[in-house]
């Protein structure tokens, strides 16, 4: 976008970074636009609290969706643009698939927690203390899943993915090594 001469940066932010928008996307500047960008990224992290609670207060199902849609998809493209230098070169954007499965999901108070939590989930994944808002976003991203997961019925959204791998890559080495044992025997 900076290159066809928008940039819906916030100046207030980018200015700390760089004395223009082009600049900011310079390879010679790296750096600093990795760090306006996760310093936006948190500036709109720390606005998730607000935004379930205002989608809290709506109750006609119509209204909720048209309102919790475009959220979704919001915490969905913060997810995919945190820490990524790829923003710095390209348009970066959430798949139509993920936002058709947004859209689908985004249809009550629970299910838009769970959604935000899991796409905070991911943004706590790719936090890495090198960078510049390490511990502002984990801060943000620990108590907004706490607060969330304080409200889920049922509790927290559990990702039984990491389990699965770790018990499947123990049986196939079990497997393996019996079946080696077995070979060697006369």
């Amino acid at each position: 976008d900076v290159i066809d001469g928008r940039c819906f940066w916030p100046k207030a932010i980018w200015a700390q970074y760089a004395d223009n928008e082009e600049m900011l996307i310079s390879k010679n500047n790296r750096d600093n636009g990795m760090k306006a960008l996760n310093e936006m990224c948190a500036n709109a992290l720390s606005h998730i609290p607000d935004v379930i609670e205002y989608l809290g207060s709506i109750h006609e199902p119509s209204v909720f969706r048209f309102c919790a849609i475009p959220q979704t998809m919001a915490v969905a493209t913060i997810a995919m643009c945190y820490n990524n230098s790829r923003v710095l070169d390209t348009n970066v954007k959430i798949r139509k698939g993920e936002a058709l499965k947004l859209i689908a999901a985004s249809t009550d108070p629970d299910s838009v927690k769970r959604i935000f939590y899991t796409y905070l989930e991911m943004i706590e994944d790719k936090n890495s203390p090198d960078c510049s808002t390490f511990e502002e976003v984990r801060k943000i991203v620990d108590k907004t899943k706490k607060d969330i997961a304080s409200t889920l019925k049922g509790g927290p959204p559990v990702d039984f993915t990491k389990e699965y791998l770790v018990i499947i890559l123990f049986f196939v080495s079990l497997f393996t090594f019996i079946y080696q044992y077995n070979s060697s025997r006369p």
